[in-house]
């Protein structure tokens, strides 16, 4: 609640004071009476505010029955949809969707009911919006996405499935992944890199992900974005220890090791399909998916695969030779968009499967 230094008067109307107790049948006299439903409180709250805080379902139902308008912002630019949200009332945020409140309003820091549920990490609550058109991308106060505000690993996952946009900048020009690094959610780290976030990102200060995963003397972080792509430099050398410098440059030699393995696995399998295969385009594309899987790691996700062949199949729509595919597929898969690179099947085992 805001002190009486900004509102100096007491205004609590008597359908506010019936509402914070859930008094059902006084509340119906007061509307009966003539009451402006939509009338407000000292902070510009509704009533169906207060019942969507409280998670009064019966109230709510009767306001909507009776009309309110369940758009109105409060002093804090909030609707009841921000509040339900916020504290995870999932009825409440049900009840208002089934009414069609608008799920993109933004409060006065410029968060939608998205951005407050990704932060606390309820889940629920972000499905129920993106499933009604919450936009994954809307931006706050500092241009910060929800992706940014994530609360957690299967928030991360939930919000990149979605179409969040890993590579958002805020004004400071940090991204998710730096955000992640930050606030030490470890287990979103992989969720970000397998969807394509630029492992290399410089932020306005010119730190990268892994200068700050230095900075925080976070190792667990270090050894996954290095792992995945992440460059040394001579400041990073200075400011680890000698033990873990030596292990980082170790998971960098593999990290470009298994990019090389998979390019020329890649180039290797498209030479064993016969030329007369590549005029049915299904055909084609089918294979080209058995393909991006095998030379992609177990935790790539399908669509990133899909990708992949969706891709080669365009350059081979256009009848581009055999051997430049190690150049193409230097384009289409990004350093740092893979999470593990290091397993790939042998290769007489791959020929063998994709000819069957």
């Amino acid at each position: 609640m805001l002190s009486n230094s900004i509102f100096p008067y007491k205004n609590e109307p008597l359908l506010h004071k019936a509402a914070k107790d859930n008094k059902i049948e006084e509340i119906k006299k007061i509307i009966d009476n003539g009451v402006n439903i939509n009338v407000l409180d000292d902070e510009s709250k509704t009533v169906l505010h207060l019942a969507a805080i409280k998670g009064y379902i019966e109230l709510m139902e009767l306001l909507l029955k009776k009309g309110i308008n369940l758009n109105l912002v409060d002093y804090y630019g909030r609707t009841a949809l921000h509040y339900a949200a916020l504290n995870n009332k999932i009825n409440v945020i049900e009840i208002l969707l089934d009414n069609g409140v608008d799920v993109n309003i933004k409060d006065n820091n410029k968060k939608t009911s998205l951005h407050l549920a990704a932060e606390k990490g309820f889940i629920k609550a972000a499905e129920l919006l993106l499933n009604n058109n919450s936009n994954v991308n809307a931006l706050e106060e500092y241009r910060r996405t929800s992706l940014h505000l994530a609360e957690n690993k299967e928030m991360v996952e939930l919000l990149v499935t979605r179409n969040g946009n890993v590579n958002a900048v805020d004004i400071y020009n940090y991204t998710p992944l730096h955000f992640a690094v930050i606030r030490n959610k470890v287990g979103a780290i992989p969720s970000l890199l397998t969807k394509g976030a630029d492992v290399n990102a410089l932020n306005k200060y010119g730190e990268t992900p892994l200068d700050i995963s230095v900075s925080y003397k976070r190792n667990n972080i270090m050894k996954i974005l290095v792992g995945n792509g992440a460059k040394l430099t001579h400041k990073i050398k200075e400011d680890v220890s000698e033990d873990m410098y030596k292990k980082l440059e170790t998971l960098a030699s593999h990290y470009q090791k298994a990019k090389k393995s998979v390019y020329d696995t890649f180039n290797n399998l498209l030479a064993y399909i016969p030329a007369i295969n590549w005029q049915d385009k299904f055909l084609r594309k089918n294979m080209l998916y058995k393909i991006a899987n095998y030379v992609t790691s177990k935790e790539v996700s399908k669509s990133a695969s899909e990708g992949i062949a969706d891709a080669v199949l365009l350059l081979y729509d256009n009848r581009q030779e055999a051997n430049n595919t190690v150049g193409i597929i230097k384009d289409i898969i990004k350093e740092g968009s893979k999470t593990n690179l290091h397993t790939i099947l042998n290769q007489e085992k791959q020929r063998n499967h994709i000819l069957r």
